[in-house]
């Protein structure tokens, strides 16, 4: 999808928890998104997708290491856990409330 010179790709559609077809848990949405030069991954979902997500960038022509920046939305294990997959990426996760 584009929008303006951004253009946005969701890499898995995340559902939520209690779902009935997935089970209890839920998952994260993984979306790419590239612009001005930067490859961003806005959160890098669970541990159980990493073979899935290898495959789905290979289907777009990248790489783990072409991730340029991680956008973090929070550090719950379903958007974060896979973050050392990404050894180039700049890392940026909102601050906690104080």
């Amino acid at each position: 999808m584009k929008i303006n010179n951004y253009d946005l790709d969701i890499v898995v559609q995340g559902f939520p928890g209690k779902s009935v077809c997935h089970g209890g848990l839920g998952w994260s949405s993984v979306v790419l998104l590239r612009a001005h030069d930067r490859i961003v991954l806005i959160d890098t979902g669970g541990f159980s997708m990493r073979t899935m997500l290898i495959k789905r960038f290979a289907d777009r022509g990248l790489k783990p290491a072409d991730i340029t920046d991680l956008l973090l939305t929070h550090s719950h294990h379903d958007h974060c856990v896979n973050w050392t997959m990404f050894p180039k990426a700049r890392i940026v996760i909102g601050r906690g409330r104080t």
